[in-house]
């Protein structure tokens, strides 16, 4: 029973401290505590006490760290709970923080600071009636420094607004187009490599052309872009095939070489399928990348947890565009 309520702040708290990773173990753990501490009703300020709770028990480890809130709740100092708590945790309870059951009534045993809070106003030089009473006794923490207490704060002026406001977009000046990474090929027509097949003591080499999607006879609006304003490869694969399986309606090309991405290379040994369509092969290959294997951080964003390791799907097709002279087909 998490209140929506309560999600904006605690998920703000969690992406200002850098653990929103964490965010679905917290969830996980709310009925645990709330189970636990008796089932009060989870609206504030109970839910943030089943909360804090469920934080300090995925951070901490279970019940190694009692908030004083949820703690004294169990051992019934804001009254009875619906249903028992669990004995274990009233135990810990005690212990951390130094506190004995309580059974009377928790409207007589609570501390009464309207006298402390209107000192505060009077010490501030500040108007002492209901309402300005009120605001900063509402905000008292025991123990806490009274420059922490929000109702003097606002009643001096100088309140705290802590919640993630977008803040209005600037209009930017158009930044000129970026020039491709250095050394990044690219692609505005049809690419032409030697390829070289060993089977057993047999070699056989052809020229295989890669096109863009359409061809390279595709209508004027489908064409690439001019080389100036091409878009960069920033990803290759330069090697060699190893092995090649197959029956004549598929085949299975083993590959060994170098994957390159986000300026970082890894040796990888990569399998196709190649499938004869037309006057040359269409070939499909998947594989997984880790992102950290490439220098690549991962963004933590609202309730988007990204992957570490992304599966990577390649289509395209090979046209035999010539054969070695010589060779066999």
């Amino acid at each position: 029973p998490m209140p929506g309520g309560a999600i904006g702040p605690n998920v703000h708290m969690m992406v200002k401290a850098g653990i929103l990773d964490r965010y679905s173990d917290v969830l996980a753990e709310f009925p645990v505590v709330v189970e636990a501490g008796g089932a009060w009703t989870s609206v504030t300020p109970g839910s943030q006490q089943y909360w804090l709770q469920a934080f300090n028990n995925v951070m901490y480890g279970r019940w190694e760290k009692i908030v004083a809130g949820y703690g004294k709740a169990v051992l019934g100092y804001f009254g009875k709970t619906p249903l028992p708590p669990d004995p274990a945790v009233v135990q810990k309870a005690a212990e951390q923080l130094e506190l004995d059951p309580f059974e009377g009534d928790p409207l007589e045993a609570a501390p009464n600071n309207i006298a402390e809070a209107q000192q505060i106003l009077r010490d501030h030089n500040l108007e002492v009636n209901d309402e300005n009473t009120f605001l900063v006794l509402a905000c008292i923490v025991p123990g806490g420094k009274i420059e922490t207490n929000q109702g003097l704060n606002y009643l001096l002026g100088k309140p705290k607004i802590d919640i993630p406001l977008k803040k209005k977009d600037e209009p930017k000046a158009a930044a000129p187009a970026a020039a491709p990474a250095a050394g990044a090929p690219v692609i505005t027509g049809p690419v032409t490599a030697s390829v070289k097949v060993q089977e057993g003591a047999e070699t056989r080499t052809f020229s295989v052309t890669v096109e863009p999607v359409g061809g390279a006879e595709a209508p004027a609006e489908a064409a690439p872009a001019p080389a100036a304003a091409g878009t960069g490869v920033f990803s290759t694969f330069a090697g060699s095939v190893t092995r090649v399986e197959g029956d004549g309606s598929a085949y299975r090309i083993h590959t060994q070489g170098a994957f390159s991405v986000h300026g970082v290379s890894q040796s990888r040994a990569l399998e196709c399928l190649a499938r004869p369509e037309g006057y040359g092969f269409d070939v499909s290959c998947s594989f997984p990348v880790a992102l950290e294997d490439h220098g690549i951080r991962i963004p933590r964003v609202m309730f988007l947890k990204l992957a570490p390791v992304v599966e990577m799907e390649l289509a395209f097709h090979l046209k035999n565009v010539s054969q070695n002279p010589g060779g066999e087909s």
